[in-house]
């Protein structure tokens, strides 16, 4: 993220895949003892694991994380079309360890596409849907329901079932 200062109180970001919200932005002492505006955020969704997760970074950190803002009204739609599109005939290599680096790109798109492959594979009965695959596809689609459900402002099962939705387009 370039501009700094388009932080504020109370905005959405994607860390890691998952959406979080600002609470906080204050100046701290950092590590070197040197005064810097951090910003402090926890999950927007909650579940077992997040009522007592909280997290900071420097503002100044921030480019050299995959820290983003969540993708616009637009940007979804165009995720959806994504996972709605036929398959192009072609069966594509399902590489699990290039998709974990995909998905640490913190990518909405990229991920879509993962989601996309992974269910495709997953459908075909000719394949071996190993546990590898479905921990990555499950990882993938988690993100993704976050991101969706953010953006569309609605909740995690209905985004759940808008992906859903939109992967039964790709084979009909």
């Amino acid at each position: 993220m370039s501009d700094h200062q388009a932080f504020k109180l109370g905005d959405k970001i994607i860390d890691a895949g998952f959406a979080y919200r600002i609470f906080e932005i204050k100046q701290s002492t950092n590590l070197n003892g040197n005064e810097e505006k951090f910003i402090f955020y926890e999950p927007y969704f909650e579940n077992e694991d997040s009522n007592s997760i909280t997290c900071s970074i420097p503002i100044t950190s921030i480019e050299k994380t995959c820290i983003r803002k969540p993708i616009s009204k637009k940007g979804l739609e165009d995720m959806l079309s994504i996972l709605s599109e036929s398959p192009n005939g072609e069966k594509n290599q399902v590489n699990t360890t290039v998709f974990r680096e995909v998905l640490r790109s913190n990518d909405a798109q990229k991920t879509a596409e993962i989601v996309k492959l992974l269910w495709m594979d997953k459908e075909d009965e000719l394949t071996n849907f190993s546990r590898q695959k479905r921990d990555v596809f499950q990882q993938a689609m988690k993100r993704l329901t976050e991101e969706i459900a953010l953006v569309a402002e609605i909740s995690l099962a209905e985004a759940q079932e808008k992906i859903k939705e939109a992967l039964e387009q790709a084979i009909d």
